[in-house]
């Protein structure tokens, strides 16, 4: 069993570097194609690969009517929505910028477990909520009001605001979706979302005419979008799936603390990204945030009991 766990938590951490990094891998592919199209092109290329996993175990048998509901809402919310954010605020954010703004997502989760679930929330958990806003908002205005007076400001600040943003929407997905796998297979709630999302931001895709844009990728584009679809959605969400399958939802919580600091690591190797003190200081108050807002840990289990509406 401690073996078990063991290789376990080295899958969430795989995830978790695998997530980090794409961030770096969705800024190089931004520079070619709109963010329409790597969704599509992300999605469609997950629900293929997971779909195919799902298959050979014979989960895709267990799908019935009744599912079809709960997974086309939380492709549309989980995928297409926060994607949309989430990417399109990519196109202006620093890579780095944007790890650490989507690492709000899990203090604003534990405010809607509360609404939801009718939790009491700690003293500290608001002070964790609190700081990792604070720590937000330090971080998408850049440190500086005084630098929204000047052209960079503005032209990141739009993004960045997108970005927190899909956090919010990330939280919502996290509290609808949960009931989902609790008694269904990983492989088959990952690939009906996968395929609802793709198909409710094809039309998006149509009306652009994305499949223009896939002439415009070069070489590094392409690899780009290899890590982004093979490596950093299928391979990265089953190796957190099955994950949690062993190991409890807050200890993969924890792990995925870690996330934003890989992002501008990356980001700083790669990109030759610069951050400033104050922006560090900000991505520490989220963290510290996030930290405090998750405890106690049975916190992320609870989650899990939320009514059906709908991971």
């Amino acid at each position: 069993m401690k073996h078990r766990e063991t290789i376990a938590l080295i899958e969430a951490f795989l995830a978790i570097v695998l997530w980090g990094i794409s961030f770096i891998y969705v800024k190089i592919a931004l520079r070619e194609i709109s963010a329409i199209t790597l969704i599509v092109l992300r999605y469609a290329a997950g629900t293929l690969l997971v779909g195919l996993v799902a298959w050979q175990r014979g989960d895709l048998a267990r799908l019935s009517c009744s599912d079809l509901p709960g997974l086309a809402l939380a492709g549309a919310i989980g995928i297409t929505l926060q994607q949309l954010l989430q990417v399109s605020g990519q196109v202006t954010a620093d890579a780095g910028v944007a790890a650490f703004l989507a690492a709000t997502a899990p203090a604003f989760t534990v405010l809607l477990a509360a609404a939801c679930l009718r939790e009491r929330l700690h003293w500290w958990q608001l002070i964790g909520v609190g700081l990792a806003s604070l720590g937000g908002m330090t971080v998408a205005i850049g440190g500086d009001l005084n630098a929204l007076d000047g052209e960079q400001g503005w032209r990141t600040l739009p993004g960045n605001i997108l970005i927190l943003l899909s956090a919010v929407v990330w939280a919502v997905f996290i509290i609808l979706s949960k009931g989902l796998v609790r008694h269904r297979p990983t492989t088959l709630v990952t690939t009906g979302m996968f395929l609802f999302g793709t198909l409710f931001t094809l039309p998006l895709f149509w009306f652009e005419k994305g499949w223009l844009e896939l002439s415009h990728l070069t070489t590094d584009g392409w690899w780009a979008m290899f890590y982004v679809t093979v490596l950093s959605t299928a391979m990265a969400y089953l190796l957190n799936s099955h994950a949690l399958k062993i190991i409890s939802a807050s200890r993969v919580a924890v792990i995925q603390n870690l996330e934003p600091l890989i992002a501008v690591v990356a980001a700083t190797l790669i990109l030759d990204e610069s951050m400033s003190w104050v922006m560090v200081g900000g991505g520490a108050a989220i963290l510290a945030g996030v930290f405090l807002a998750e405890r106690p840990a049975p916190m992320a289990v609870r989650v899990t009991a939320c009514p059906q509406t709908v991971d």
